[in-house]
């Protein structure tokens, strides 16, 4: 029976030691191409390639990083995403729509990039945007919402911010390096067959469904503990 408590109380501790949520807010700007994909809305149609985008950070919070370095520093780039169209969902006037995005190439398509101020911006760590979702609530919405999911795989050992931030990383998403890209509003700026859209967003590390493991995890640990008890009786 001790050495039940004693694992059970080891994963409990280890799981109070997870950080606390780090969030980056950003303003971003995605180009598309290609407008020849299922019905989309007002018209349109869905664009068959995100060819690159960029975020620029406003701040941040529960990151220990950004208390050395400048926040304003960080220059985030992905591109290289195809539309599934088996995936996606053409919105009708009453009922939701999705564009389905994919890294279907397996390369790494996505970069945290810093400049000190001096113009000469270094890598910090690089990965795969794996999946981008755009959701509409009907054919005529004022704006959209994305979500993407990320991994981070690889950094510059030669940067002591980029260690830094890339072992912040690993240590807030249980060494998975996989967080959230969250757009609360995804506007066109021009639509042809390119186009241009601006949004609004989070980045959230680790990203939610961590939590909601850890929880599965402690409701797990409590029910063992409850047993233990019983049979000790």
């Amino acid at each position: 029976m001790k050495k039940t408590l004693l694992l059970i109380a080891g994963v409990l501790v280890a799981s109070s030691l997870q950080s606390e949520v780090g969030i980056i807010s950003y303003t971003g700007v995605t180009n598309t191409l290609d407008n020849t994909g299922p019905d989309w809305v007002s018209g349109t149609d869905m664009y068959r390639f995100i060819t690159d985008g960029q975020a620029t950070p406003t701040g941040s919070s529960g990151l220990t990083t950004f208390d050395t370095y400048n926040i304003n520093g960080l220059r985030i780039t992905f591109d290289d995403l195809d539309l599934v169209v088996g995936e996606s969902l053409s919105p009708g006037a009453g009922t939701p729509g999705y564009e389905v995005y994919r890294d279907l190439d397996g390369t790494s398509n996505l970069q945290f990039r810093y400049d000190d101020g001096s113009g000469d911006d270094e890598l910090w760590v690089s990965g795969r945007m794996l999946k981008y979702t755009v959701d509409v609530i009907n054919s005529t919405p004022p704006n959209a919402t994305g979500l993407g999911v990320v991994i981070i795989e690889n950094f510059n050992g030669a940067e002591a911010g980029a260690i830094e931030f890339y072992n912040e990383i690993m240590d807030k998403t249980g060494g998975t390096g996989i967080f959230t890209f969250t757009a609360d509003s995804f506007s066109p700026v021009s639509y042809g067959f390119t186009g241009t859209f601006n949004s609004v967003g989070s980045i959230i590390i680790p990203e939610p469904s961590t939590y909601a493991g850890m929880g599965g995890l402690f409701v797990f640990a409590l029910l063992v503990i409850r047993r233990t008890r019983r049979e000790a009786k």
